[in-house]
C-alpha cells in the first residue's frame, strides 16, 4: 500500500509527502542521504547522482547545497539525475 504520510524532516524542519512509515533503530543500515531515515521502511526513494533520498525533498535540498543555493539550477540538476524507484530494485531490504 503506497499511502501518503506527511512528515516534517528532522533536518530542515519542512513538511514533506513521503510514502509508508519512518523508523529508524538498531536494524536501520540503509539511510537517506540528506536526512538519516532508514530506506528499508520506504515504499519508494529517490536515486540521484551517488546519492539516495527517503523523498524528492530531500534530495532537492542537498542539490541545492551542491549548487551554492542555485534553486533553479539545483532543480533541474535533479529533475534531470533523479528517479523515483522501488527501495528493492537497488538492493535495499524491505523492513
Amino acid at each position: 500500500m503506497n499511502r501518503v504520510v506527511k512528515e516534517v524532516c528532522p533536518e530542515c524542519d519542512t513538511e514533506q509527502r513521503v510514502k509508508g512509515p519512518r523508523v529508524c533503530d538498531k536494524h536501520s543500515t540503509d539511510m537517506c542521504d540528506a536526512c538519516d531515515i532508514d530506506l528499508g521502511t520506504c515504499d519508494t526513494v529517490w536515486a540521484a547522482g551517488d546519492g539516495v533520498y527517503c523523498s524528492r525533498e530531500c534530495g532537492e535540498r542537498e542539490y541545492l547545497k551542491m549548487c551554492n543555493g542555485l534553486v533553479k539550477m539545483a532543480t533541474q540538476l535533479f529533475d534531470a539525475e533523479a528517479e523515483e524507484v522501488n527501495p528493492q530494485d537497488i538492493g535495499i531490504d524491505r523492513r
